[in-house]
């Protein structure tokens, strides 16, 4: 079974809080849509993933977008733990 999860949360801190909360669940091949994954006043969707991804080395590949990247797809896989 394939997880996907649907992210809604909007600001920095309540889109961090939900994914480190998931971590346990996200495993390779998880799939995670943003709904306001950035706008021309706000990245704070895209702040929070790339802070859980140094936190707990996750990597991920973009599945799709809307060409404003207002709306994104990722699937989520882990990175090498550094020495």
């Amino acid at each position: 079974n394939q997880l996907v999860i649907h992210m809604d949360a909007d600001l920095y801190s309540s889109t961090l809080y939900c994914l480190m909360h998931l971590d346990r669940h996200i495993t390779d091949g998880t799939i995670i849509v943003f709904d306001e994954f950035t706008s021309s006043d706000h990245i704070d969707e895209f702040a929070a993933l790339e802070d859980y991804c140094k936190s707990c080395y996750k990597d991920y590949k973009v599945l799709a977008t809307r060409t404003d990247y207002l709306k994104l797809a990722i699937e989520m896989s882990k990175c090498e733990i550094p020495n």
